[in-house]
């Protein structure tokens, strides 16, 4: 891995966005309005903005998949992360290998909630959901 000081880092080229959407795409709180250390974007569609923090743990998690998650662009989405820093992961991703993810035709059967106030029950099921 290469390393920098904080003067000859890296920096993304992205065009400035509108002040009014400056929302990380992955957990949708506020991020600043021009790209830095701790904010990053999208080279491909120019539109997705995210924390550093939130692209690196999804680029954990993604692994081979791992592409912006606005536009879905791989690869220079890809070479542009590796070279700000972000670590990938060269394995599948970890929600095809999950074990506890069960078939997705399955809905979940009871409620989860500490204090459940379902008039029927944890167990209550309707039909159309």
């Amino acid at each position: 891995h290469r390393s920098f000081c904080w003067e000859h880092s890296p920096q993304q080229a992205l065009q400035p966005r509108p002040s009014q959407d400056n929302t990380c795409t992955i957990c949708l709180d506020t991020v600043e309005d021009k790209v830095s250390y701790k904010t990053m974007g999208c080279p491909a569609c120019q539109d997705a903005r995210f924390h550093r923090q939130c692209i690196q743990r999804l680029a954990l998690h993604a692994g081979i998949g791992f592409r912006c998650p606005c536009c879905l662009n791989q690869e220079p989405f890809m070479m542009e992360m590796l070279t700000m820093g972000i670590r990938l992961s060269k394995r599948p991703p970890s929600w095809e290998s999950d074990q506890e993810v069960g078939p997705s035709d399955q809905s979940h059967g009871r409620c989860d909630a500490a204090m459940c106030l379902c008039p029927g029950g944890r167990e209550h099921t309707e039909a159309d959901g």
